[in-house]
């Protein structure tokens, strides 16, 4: 794993001794997808990913990953720098605030999950990533094709591929926090920050 450098951004700075396991980082983009995503739901917000604090016992500094499903493929993925795939990543948040181009905030659980709850989500995200789950174009376009035409007919479950806000609530169930009468494939970046377990978010980049 690379180490991790300070990022340039002084909001995120100032708040991540407090980011916890768990949290969710959303961002607003300005690419042609994230304008659309944006439009269709009506919030601020085209992309999210979940956060992992991976400091070891007894460091000095604090290790924050940031694990997301995504199309972009411009930053080598923080654990396997060799392969970067259309998909399942993982990186260093303070990279991943300093290489995105648009605004960002954090979305802080409101309670701090348990030791096995840690356990569950860390194990559950290390073994799509190992996998190198692609990402899920299919599932993006049928979450799409609803959005617009508000037919529920072609986001059944299908966790072979992830688009962000599906891989974020499928691995929020895989933890408990989430019941499993939600349906990943239905889910935005917009309905992941607005969902019950979360409190309201905090500006990390502008």
């Amino acid at each position: 794993m690379m180490f991790r450098l300070a990022s340039r951004y002084k909001l995120y700075e100032d708040v991540r001794h407090n980011i916890k396991t768990g949290d969710v980082v959303a961002f607003s983009g300005h690419g042609t997808i994230s304008d659309l995503i944006k439009a269709l739901t009506g919030a601020p917000y085209s992309h999210v990913g979940l956060v992992f604090d991976v400091t070891a016992t007894g460091a000095d500094e604090r290790n924050i990953l940031f694990v997301e499903s995504t199309v972009s493929v411009d930053l080598a993925d923080g654990v396997r720098p060799e392969k970067i795939i259309e998909g399942v990543q993982m990186h260093f948040l303070s990279r991943r605030l300093d290489h995105y181009n648009g605004s960002a905030w954090l979305v802080p659980l409101k309670k701090a999950l348990t030791a096995e709850q840690v356990n569950k989500m860390q194990a559950y995200a290390r073994t799509v990533h190992n996998e190198m789950r692609p990402f899920d174009w299919r599932g993006l376009l049928g979450l799409g094709f609803e959005l617009v035409s508000g037919l529920k007919l072609f986001t059944h479950p299908d966790f072979s591929a992830f688009f962000c806000s599906e891989f974020v609530t499928r691995t929020l169930i895989e933890t408990g926090i989430v019941p499993e009468g939600v349906n990943p494939s239905r889910q935005t970046p917009a309905s992941v920050v607005n969902s019950d377990c979360f409190e309201a978010p905090i500006l990390l980049k502008n």
